[in-house]
């Protein structure tokens, strides 16, 4: 009987879910920017075989789910759009420290650049998906 649960319990549960909601997410951030599992391991202090569960775990979600690939396209683009956003602030900070010669502040520039260019490249990308879904819903099932 679930009036019979100490009500400490559901807090302690609710925090070990939430724990593990924020464990999971950033074992799948740190992967989707390319670290290796171990890495992943050694960054958050936790085995590896936990940080495999993890990214087996969103396999799985994602592969058990119906889900459009325009919208798990979608999602990739907005991932995308964060870690580019993430990389400028950091190379502002480069450009903007006293301590940055002048040659890693021109290479720094010229990234931010080269990012600029691949945001609008998304940006084009996802309004192509955008109207891809648009035109989907305005004629339905007729397309050829």
């Amino acid at each position: 009987m679930e009036e019979d649960k100490p009500t400490f319990t559901g807090t302690t549960l609710k925090k070990y879910k939430k724990q593990m909601d924020w464990r999971r997410n950033k074992v799948r951030d740190l992967f989707s920017r390319g670290y290796s599992q171990f890495e992943i391991s050694n960054m958050l202090h936790i085995s590896q075989s936990t940080i495999s569960r993890d990214i087996n775990y969103w396999q799985n979600k994602i592969n058990n789910r119906d889900v459009d690939p325009d919208d798990q396209l979608f999602d990739e683009y907005e991932k995308m759009m964060l870690t580019l956003d993430e990389t400028v602030k950091e190379l502002w900070k480069i450009i903007d420290s006293s301590k940055t010669g002048s040659k890693e502040k021109a290479k720094s520039i010229s990234l931010i650049l080269s990012i600029t260019k691949e945001r609008r490249s998304i940006i084009e990308k996802k309004i192509d998906i955008i109207k891809t879904k648009a035109y989907r819903n305005l004629v339905g099932d007729r397309l050829p």
